[in-house]
């Protein structure tokens, strides 16, 4: 399913495909996790961010 862009996927996780979200996660995970550490400072508290956006 990773070969499908950004918006097939989402339109796929909003008709409740779950395999569609993994991809999702696995895409952005990285990223979102560099991000919310870039902000918040503390490793712990940016994946309780990263896991609260999924």
């Amino acid at each position: 399913m990773s070969e499908l862009n950004d918006v097939d996927l989402i339109q796929s996780v909003a008709r409740g495909d779950a395999t569609a979200l993994m991809s999702l996660y696995d895409r952005y995970n990285r990223l979102a996790f560099g991000l919310a550490y870039r902000i918040l400072g503390n490793p712990s508290l940016a994946e309780e961010a990263v896991q609260d956006a999924y």
